[in-house]
């Protein structure tokens, strides 16, 4: 977790659940009186982006807890599970509910444009400004796991307002069908919205190793520490969504006295601390044979 990368991201998500509860408000009442499909269907996207976002605020309160005897590693999955929660809703109940609604109106879609379209004109308009405004404080702290999840939700949102943008826009011209299609669409992206997440939090919560560059870097570290002649046996895990634990041995002169390696170890772990990651670090000290 970055820098900054929680208080930011808190207010992004504050931000997040206020715009949505204020969207959510003009769409109920803008379908109430237009009766727009598809209108319905962002209706229901922003009732779960509610319910989504309170989940992540209270997650997000969670994983800052300290570790304690049950959590040596802290909290920070919490996050995970958070997210993967939400994206089973997101399949399973908002996505193919959309779907269900819709499929119908395909076969048979309503007979005339609406006398009062132009109320979901412009609150399709007022909900794509709003929406704005946490994705930009989001897109600072992007760093954090929990921040992006909510990031990629409000991007997708706008995408989804652009969709009923351009489904509006053709009923004016006469295309009626484009309600329960640009509805369809609205599913869709959400079911895409759910599996995304769920693959990418499922990996984390399985026990998701860093990539190759980070591997990199801890060699590169721990060699710039006077003492260390190599470093082997690196394993490492990520125990949040920006948290890793190593685990690693570092190859000192065998005339190296306990209290002299264990000085090489805290200078090793406090700058890959420092410089990665990596939170918690374990080191073990083994006598450096050369290569034969």
């Amino acid at each position: 977790m970055g820098p900054g990368g929680t208080d930011g991201g808190g207010r992004g998500i504050k931000l997040a659940l206020v715009a949505y509860s204020a969207i959510t408000f003009l769409l109920v009442g803008a379908f109430l009186l237009t009766d727009v499909l598809v209108i319905l269907a962002l209706s229901l996207d922003r009732v779960s982006d509610i319910l989504i976002t309170l989940f992540f605020l209270i997650s997000l309160k969670v994983s800052l807890r300290p570790p304690d005897i049950e959590h040596v590693f802290g909290h920070a999955r919490v996050q995970n599970v958070a997210v993967l929660i939400v994206s089973t809703v997101l399949i399973f109940f908002i996505g193919l509910e959309t779907l269900r609604e819709a499929l119908p109106r395909l076969a048979s879609p309503s007979a005339a444009v609406p006398s009062d379209l132009w109320i979901a004109l412009v609150v399709t308009l007022i909900s794509m400004v709003v929406i704005a405004v946490p994705s930009i404080v989001l897109f600072r702290g992007r760093g954090n796991g929990l921040n992006r999840a909510q990031l990629l939700t409000l991007l997708l949102d706008e995408f989804s307002c652009g969709v009923t943008l351009v489904a509006i826009l053709l009923m004016y011209q006469g295309y009626l069908i484009a309600d329960p299609i640009g509805s369809i669409m609205i599913g869709v992206v959400i079911v895409l919205t759910g599996s995304i997440l769920l693959y990418e939090n499922a990996a984390m919560l399985i026990g998701r190793s860093p990539d190759g560059e980070f591997e990199e870097r801890v060699n590169e570290i721990a060699m710039s520490v006077d003492g260390v002649r190599g470093i082997h046996g690196l394993r490492a895990e990520y125990v949040g969504p920006d948290t890793i634990h190593a685990d690693m041995h570092i190859e000192v002169d065998p005339e190296t006295t306990v209290a002299e390696a264990d000085i090489i170890i805290h200078q090793v772990r406090d700058k890959l601390m420092g410089s990665t990651d990596c939170r918690y670090c374990e080191i073990h000290p083994d006598p450096y044979r050369p290569p034969s």
